[in-house]
């Protein structure tokens, strides 16, 4: 018999000396384990309540627990709130930002209002009505269910508003929810709350994104006004907000909406539980919040041996060996719980030593079944996970465990239930899970994984359940990452996959789902230093730079970005001429949207030049690009011929392409149209609107927002034929489908007003048509002042121009100035 036998032999001897063998436990006595052991931390317990007691009405104030990971500040919240449940003139929430989706504003805010509703009667009217006009936006209305928007309850207005929601498509969002809310509460909703409702609708996405918040707090002051019951909400793992690397961008913005929501609910008390302390010190506007700091340290000998006693470890030896390796630390006092509980029959020797978290988790591996090893090791790898990523894990790594094994499992300290559908591991234990693992299963199991995710996505997912997809794509996008930082994926693979995808998010007006993302990868790419990188740098840039560009407005950061696209591929890839020219493009485009002609034209024809010289079959779209930009400053310069010349050059490119390019086809076509229109041909152009409108509406991937694009044009070009009735009814539905989705202050909708204005001064209708100019303008006015639209914008002049010119008293058509 060898060494190793016999030493097992002599352990199982000594085993059978002491007490008698435990048998499992039963799903009865885990839930019985489950219940309420939390020992010490009696000072930070009486630290809570008095400054819960102390705050006064009206007064900013934080409660701000720290300390390192693992140090128990989940326990001690946890604790918390199982005292205040039994005072009833305390009410109280929370929200950890480990869930990763947690991280993002609208999804805390979700929860938030899910989490109180369940519990108090606080009436979020004006938050539900703004989330589903923010959902309308983003989603098309029609996807708007329980799925989409969490706190539908049977019997609520908003579950009368989802099982009507998809009657008469051309009824605003906001007058169905005015409609719903005002039949179903009874006492009538406030014409000031009605308003606020339209004024919804009326923002773009972002600065309806921005409001909500605000809008939040409104409806929860309200209630707290009406009551004489504290309201206490929690915040656990605050750091998180920062620790994902796709956040490093962001900086102090990231915790931006969180200070906001401090400020506008002076009435309730914030505990907040993190690494680190709070550090608002370089706002300003925080100066008034009274915040408190409370350090979290170790247990003491006397509180770490009552907690084991309440675990049913009574053995005074291993209690001392227990406290003696932990020294205090409430992570590996629970692991070593955990492992007590694993060993058959403990005895002292199985703690001896176990002075290093590694040691403590290698002892704790070593009495787990093997499929619960196995299972631990693949769920380490997630980011949470629910019922379904389970088992699919489980059938694919055939591990014999099931949905009930599944509920044993959560038995353990470290794993915390996020919500009834989801689970998540703590940190600490995952780290430990992956090192432990082979690597190869580790990189087995983040493929599968990223494959799982990329299976459950589709591009038509993205166009009809935005925010689902935006779900899926960050848990793909976080396993595809990894893979690709451990080389076991390219990084071209990787990128070129997730950048397909993007640009359906950015047509879908959902950008701000991927940015994140974008910025991630941009992170990753500036701490590379292959030349690979540096290509896919100036890619990453470029697309972030475009978004700055084309969905927020914000011309100074988008410049900023091309330009350092352009400087870097000319210093490190001036041999890659199509790039080049891509870069010398998307610059160009941004000129011209900021009314700085000259050096768009310059740099239009650079990108001209080099794409008619090097484009081949793989990319002669970039040509027809460039064509249509320089086609259009030469339509705003008055000089038809050449852009007619141009526009024809796009065309004969697009039309030879497959019909995946439908959508740029159109684009060209109805800058073409407007060239036409312009030139007064007519006939050619009401001629390819209709041709234009044949391809939006047959198109495959049918897009809403381009198709009411299409509206707006064929509008114009039936007003030059005379008929204006038909005209107006175009518009209408154009209007419509833009305020619906984009807001009724969006720059689309200014257009499909100016345009409006004029066929109502052809209808003869003169207060209608100078009314509706000046709603053009009011949206146009308050744009400029804020930056999104430039002065020199030449839509933005022809409305000035318009609105002068319709007060005369006759008008020639040909003097008239369109927006297309």
């Amino acid at each position: 018999m060898g060494e190793s036998n016999i030493t097992a032999v002599l352990e199982v001897e000594e085993r059978n000396t002491g007490r008698p063998k435990r048998t499992r436990k039963g799903i009865a006595t885990l839930l019985k384990d489950k219940e309420d052991k939390y020992t010490g931390r009696q000072n930070e317990l009486d630290l809570f309540n008095n400054a819960l007691e102390s705050k006064r009405w009206d007064e900013y104030k934080i409660l701000s627990y720290y300390g390192v990971g693992g140090i128990g500040k989940t326990e001690l919240r946890k604790k918390i709130m199982k005292k205040l449940e039994s005072r009833s003139e305390v009410e109280f929430t929370f929200i950890d930002f480990e869930t990763g989706e947690l991280q993002q504003v609208e999804k805390a805010l979700i929860h938030l209002r899910t989490e109180i509703g369940k519990k108090y009667p606080v009436a979020f009217t004006l938050f539900d009505a703004a989330y589903i006009i923010y959902m309308g936006k983003t989603n098309n209305a029609i996807n708007l269910n329980e799925k989409t928007l969490p706190f539908v309850e049977k019997g609520t207005w908003v579950a009368d508003f989802v099982n009507i929601i998809a009657e008469n498509p051309y009824v605003s969002i906001a007058t169905k929810l005015i409609n719903v809310i005002s039949k179903r509460i009874v006492h009538a909703l406030p014409k000031e709350d009605m308003d606020l409702i339209r004024n919804f609708e009326s923002l773009e996405v972002r600065e309806l994104q921005e409001l909500l918040p605000q809008i939040f707090a409104e409806d929860l002051e309200r209630y707290l006004l009406k009551t004489n019951n504290k309201f206490v909400i929690f915040i656990d793992t605050y750091e998180a907000l920062w620790t994902d690397k796709r956040m490093k961008a962001y900086d102090g913005a990231v915790d931006e909406w969180i200070r906001d929501l401090v400020l506008e609910l002076p009435n309730v008390f914030w505990v907040v539980f993190g690494r680190e302390p709070i550090d608002w010190g370089l706002y300003e506007e925080t100066e008034d919040i009274d915040i408190s700091y409370v350090p979290l340290d170790a247990l003491s000998e006397a509180e770490t041996k009552e907690l084991l006693e309440k675990h049913e470890i009574l053995d005074i030896a291993i209690q001392d060996e227990i406290y003696r390796n932990s020294e205090g630390h409430p992570y590996s006092i629970k692991l070593s719980i955990d492992t007590y509980n694993n060993i058959p029959n403990p005895v002292v020797s199985d703690f001896i030593g176990l002075r290093t978290p590694v040691k403590l988790f290698n002892r704790f591996i070593k009495y787990l079944l093997e499929p619960e090893k196995q299972a631990l090791e693949l769920l380490a790898l997630t980011q949470g996970w629910d019922i379904d990523t389970y088992e699919h894990l489980m059938d694919s790594f055939r591990i014999l465990l099931n949905e009930d094994d599944h509920h044993k499992l959560t038995r353990f300290s470290f794993i915390t239930q996020l919500d009834g559908n989801t689970w998540d591991m703590h940190r600490l234990m995952r780290d430990s899970l992956i090192d432990y693992q082979r690597y190869e299963k580790m990189v087995k199991g983040r493929s599968f994984l990223f494959n799982y995710y990329k299976k459950g996505l589709s591009k038509e997912l993205v166009r009809k359940e935005t925010h689902y997809a935006g779900k899926l794509i960050n848990q793909a996008f976080y396993q595809g990452f990894m893979l690709m930082e451990q080389g076991e994926i390219s990084k071209a693979y990787f990128i070129d996959w997730f950048r397909e995808y993007d640009i359906v998010f950015l047509n879908s007006k959902a950008n701000y789902l991927t940015l994140p993302l974008l910025h991630q990868l941009r992170t990753f790419l500036e701490n590379g230093a292959s030349r690979e990188d540096e290509k896919y740098l100036g890619v990453i840039l470029y697309d972030i730079a475009f978004v700055y560009m084309d969905e927020n407005r914000d011309y100074k950061r988008a410049e900023r970005l091309f330009k350092e696209v352009l400087e870097l591929r000319e210093q490190k890839f001036s041999d890659d001429k199509i790039m080049l020219a891509k870069s010398y493009f998307g610059l160009a485009t941004l000129y011209q949207r900021m009314g700085r002609n000259q050096e768009a034209e310059v740099l239009h024809e650079k990108a001209f030049s080099l794409r008619k010289q090097y484009c081949d079959s793989s990319n002669i779209i970039g040509l027809a690009y460039s064509a249509n930009g320089l086609a259009m400053l030469y339509q705003n310069r008055k000089d038809y011929e050449k852009a007619l010349e141009y526009y024809g050059i796009a065309l004969s490119i697009y039309e030879n392409l497959d019909k995946s390019h439908y959508g740029k086809i159109s684009t060209s076509m109805m800058n073409l149209i407007s060239c036409y229109h312009e030139f007064h041909q007519y006939d050619k152009a009401y001629e390819f609107s209709i041709k234009v409108m044949d391809i939006v509406k047959n198109d495959e991937h049918f897009n809403q927002i381009r198709y009411a694009e299409v509206l707006n044009v064929f509008a114009v070009t039936k007003t030059a034929l005379g008929q204006y009735e038909e005209a107006l009814e175009l518009l209408q539905e154009s209007y419509d489908i833009f305020k619906d989705r984009l807001g009724e202050e969006s720059i689309y909708v200014s257009k499909v007003l100016h345009n409006s204005a004029i066929t109502f001064k052809l209808l003869q209708n003169d207060t209608e048509s100078i009314n509706t100019m000046n709603k053009c303008l009011e949206i146009k006015n308050k744009m400029v002042s804020i930056g999104t639209l430039k002065e020199e914008n030449i839509n933005y002049s022809y409305s000035q121009e318009m609105q002068r010119f319709l007060q005369q008293d006759t008008i020639e058509y040909d003097q008239l100035k369109f927006n297309f």
